[in-house]
């Protein structure tokens, strides 16, 4: 038995948001019971207890997109230059064939070490070094374990490599799904994933429907930039969208990432289907020709996270980074995707109720060192995490109910 407490608790669960001098016990893997300090340290004498010293106790933070070989990939001056996400796109596949598998393991380290120590608890990552696709992802799965956070792994297919390299790409992600099947486990579920849409024919993507059969959700970068809706839109004379609809590829287990260049029927397509969309607002900033709306997909009800590409660690700052495109609240709507939309994606992924706090769910937490100069309650705390959080000031995180930092150290698995 753990018990976290001595500070404010926001669990983003509806029936309790809010509650000063809380205290979270953990029994296992799960939450336990939430009440005072008080109250659960005499109700459970022996339990460990994590002093969150004022600070605020809640839900830890989950990137819905992110690539664990692209940490070194930050400060290049060509990425700067480039302007277009094409170039963008294509200096960054360059840089990430360059990686071995043991190159590939360093990134994904240090992404998930910072990852934790700006409290973020689960990941949804793309990875994409062609340079030696085989066994990539049961070795980043590796890694994933040794961190103990919780998380989505695919492999990227495009066609761009060649025949040869994609069909390598197809079976890593395939095995990984067959291995994964009769050893489900509560921290890694697989992906299949898709990059460079246009670089792949229907047959290929009808090959990879087959050879999947329902077995895993699919993760696509959909329209990164206008590239993907030029050489759809003359290939095949239809948006990228509509493509994966055709196919039918678009539905409520998809998860579409990017979408910085939907049309409005391609966003009523993705809304009609039940897909869910990570948003990447950091690394759009740096595509001249990348103007998402967002906002449109929000409107038509469509499933928003938050995601990185790598580009940050700290989930705060990517949401803050998507402020500038909410045509209503933006305050609010950054938040919405960055708890709500993530928490909907992940927990589809995992099949369990994460990026919450209250009895029976996994055990998922954070204690962000933030004590605030103004009253906080149920009705402002987005606005304090909006407007003067910092992943900087994560203190202590626990995944499926195990510390994995305190004091903001990293604890051995």
């Amino acid at each position: 038995m753990l018990i976290i407490g001595n500070g404010r608790l926001l669990t983003f669960w509806d029936a309790m948001p809010y509650s000063d001098n809380a205290a979270v016990a953990i029994d296992g893997s799960r939450v336990a019971e939430i009440g005072s300090c008080d109250e659960l340290r005499r109700k459970y004498p022996l339990a460990k207890f994590i002093d969150a010293a004022g600070g605020i106790i809640m839900p830890g933070f989950i990137n819905t997109h992110t690539h664990f070989g692209r940490a070194f990939a930050r400060g290049d001056a060509s990425l700067a230059n480039s302007g277009s996400s094409f170039e963008i796109n294509r200096e960054l596949h360059a840089l990430e064939n360059r990686l071995g598998l043991v190159p590939c393991l360093d990134s994904a380290y240090a992404v998930l070490a910072e990852s934790i120590k700006r409290g973020v608890t689960t990941v949804i990552d793309m990875q994409s070094s062609y340079l030696d696709p085989r066994g990539t992802l049961f070795t980043i799965a590796g890694a994933v374990g040794e961190f103990g956070i919780r998380a989505g792994l695919g492999f990227a297919v495009r066609g761009s490599e060649g025949r040869e390299k994609m069909q390598q790409a197809i079976a890593e992600n395939i095995e990984f799904i067959d291995f994964c099947d009769p050893n489900r486990s509560d921290m890694i579920r697989p992906l299949f994933a898709i990059d460079s849409l246009y670089s792949m024919d229907d047959s290929d993507l009808e090959g990879v429907m087959s050879l999947l059969n329902g077995r895993a959700l699919l993760n696509i970068e959909l329209s990164d930039g206008p590239d993907d809706s030029f050489h759809s839109r003359h290939g095949s004379g239809r948006s990228p969208a509509q493509r994966l609809s055709d196919l039918g590829i678009l539905n409520e287990n998809t998860l579409l990432a990017h979408c910085g260049c939907l049309s409005e029927d391609e966003a009523e397509l993705i809304a009609k289907s039940g897909a869910s969309v990570s948003h990447t607002p950091v690394s759009d900033m740096f595509k001249t020709d990348v103007q998402p709306d967002i906002q449109s997909l929000l409107e038509r009800g469509v499933t928003v996270g938050i995601g990185t590409d790598c580009v940050t660690n700290d989930m705060l700052y990517a949401a803050r980074c998507s402020m500038p495109l909410m045509r209503r609240s933006c305050f609010k709507d950054a938040f919405d995707m960055l708890v709500y939309g993530s928490r909907s994606i992940a927990s589809k992924l995992f099949g369990e109720e994460l990026g919450i706090i209250k009895p029976g769910v996994p055990a998922d937490m954070i204690v962000m060192d933030y004590d605030p100069y103004t009253e906080i309650n149920e009705n402002n705390a987005y606005l304090h995490v909006m407007q003067a959080m910092s992943g900087a000031q994560c203190r202590h995180a626990i995944v499926n109910g195990r510390l994995i930092l305190r004091g903001r150290k990293l604890l051995p698995a």
